[in-house]
């Protein structure tokens, strides 16, 4: 399981998905429409060493098409 959360309005939002792929997908749908720094893609259950993407790093993810 891994999660996107995101600022709106002042307040964190999170969205669970059951793969890395559909939670990064879904993450560069929403780097388009706001800054990439409130954006967060990382697993549920596993380390977060290495595995957390946000900033420039998600938004290379979304550029190179490696979802």
């Amino acid at each position: 399981m891994w999660y996107l959360s995101y600022r709106l309005h002042g307040s964190t939002r999170m969205h669970i998905f059951k793969t890395r792929e559909l939670a990064l997908r879904a993450a560069c749908e929403l780097i388009g429409d706001r800054d990439d720094k409130e954006v967060e893609v990382g697993p549920m259950l596993a380390s977060r060493d290495g595995n957390v993407f946000k900033g420039e790093e998600l938004r290379r993810v979304c550029a190179n098409g490696t979802t």
